[in-house]
């Protein structure tokens, strides 16, 4: 479903009618957030500020009390689905650097994830592999993965210092698995 996202940004009742209407035809979190107009500037779901005005649009219904002292991330987490929170808690537990970032950007990397096709943390689990800082994160990928699956130890041998990791990343596993660069690292995921 292609979601068509609005000029103004929905509030209030308009945004509870939109969520509950978003809920029966079967639209995504994502797709709600866009058509409501919560979008950043770089055409992405702006998950933030989308619940921060569902919660004040809850409240002022009298749909839920005031939020009692939570910290925001704390609201932003207990405003996500329940397979959204399932998913991050998978990610945080994979990735512990998780539990210091803001909620933008757990939100963005979220989103990431979904462009790829992982939603759930069942997906989260069976694809994520890894991650790799540093000037040539493929490359790097390339010669741990190919050191996982080999018996020998390749650094043993004599082909091993003629090994151009980047081309196999390039020309092999490339193919096999998809990447989101973030936060200074890279992460990967085996492609379903």
């Amino acid at each position: 479903m292609t979601a068509t996202v609005k000029a103004n940004k929905l509030t209030g009742q308009a945004l509870l009618d939109h969520v509950d209407n978003g809920d029966l035809n079967g639209m995504s979190k994502t797709e709600q957030c866009l058509t409501a107009g919560y979008v950043r500037d770089n055409g992405k779901a702006a998950y933030t500020e989308f619940y921060t005005e569902l919660l004040n649009a809850k409240t002022e219904a009298g749909l839920i009390q005031s939020s009692n002292g939570l910290s925001d991330g704390e609201l932003w987490y207990d405003n996500l689905s329940a397979t959204q929170q399932e998913l991050y808690d998978a990610i945080e537990e994979g990735c512990p650097e998780f539990q210091k970032l803001s909620t933008d950007d757990c939100d963005t990397f979220m989103s990431e994830l979904e462009d790829i096709g992982i939603t759930t943390a069942s997906e989260f689990s069976d694809a994520y592999y890894g991650q790799q800082d540093g000037w040539k994160p493929e490359a790097d990928f390339a010669e741990q993965f190919c050191n996982d699956l080999s018996s020998i130890d390749l650094e043993d041998t004599l082909f091993y210092a003629a090994i151009d990791w980047q081309k196999v990343w390039d020309h092999q596993l490339s193919y096999d698995f998809s990447t989101i660069e973030f936060d200074g690292a890279t992460y990967f995921f085996r492609n379903n």
